[in-house]
């Protein structure tokens, strides 16, 4: 069994003939045989992707800031013309800036009074006191977050009844007043 064929063996059988231009329409079919439907899907994928993408990993906040910006201002300056010869120079509007500020302890706040019967007895200690402030300025809480000295629960209680009746000036941040949180040290010695 030969599987070398000769070519001059086989009789030679006519084929039907084609015009040229057929065969390029069938070629080119082929050849570009994206459909529109392929096209736009990879369209699509090319643009939602990178969007989807750019989102997700975007650290990036384009949130405006709405807080209103102060008038451009102007000054005037004298020239080398004289003293009554002047220029106006306008300034771009500048930002305003954030302003905050602390609670003020207002004037009449009284010291905890050093208990007598534990000044007597000798005991000292030191406490500060986490106090937290409401809108208003008036102490909503009290904590005591250090001690040192005695442990005496006695000189707690004294530094925390006193400082309930403080009152403050009210923390701000940008002119609107705010909750905040003070610490006050207080030192029962025998000395004071």
């Amino acid at each position: 069994m030969s599987f070398i064929s000769n070519p001059s063996s086989h009789p030679t059988q006519a084929l039907p003939h084609r015009p040229a231009h057929a065969d390029d329409r069938v070629r080119d079919d082929t050849a570009d045989g994206a459909s529109p439907w392929l096209w736009a899907t990879l369209l699509a994928v090319l643009v939602v992707l990178p969007t989807w993408w750019w989102a997700r990993h975007s650290d990036e906040s384009f949130a405006t800031d709405t807080r209103p910006v102060p008038a451009a201002s102007r000054q005037i300056l004298p020239t080398s013309e004289g003293a009554r010869a002047m220029t106006m120079i306008a300034h771009p509007p500048a930002r305003a800036p954030i302003s905050t500020q602390e609670a003020i302890p207002l004037p009449g706040n009284a010291m905890p009074k050093y208990p007598s019967d534990i000044a007597q007895a000798g005991i000292e200690g030191r406490r500060t006191a986490r106090l937290q402030l409401d809108v208003q300025g008036q102490v909503s809480d009290v904590t005591i977050v250090d001690r040192s000295g005695s442990n005496d629960l006695r000189l707690d209680a004294a530094v925390m009844d006193s400082l309930r009746q403080w009152r403050f000036e009210p923390a701000t941040r940008d002119g609107h007043a705010v909750v905040s949180s003070v610490q006050v040290p207080v030192e029962f010695t025998a000395e004071r």
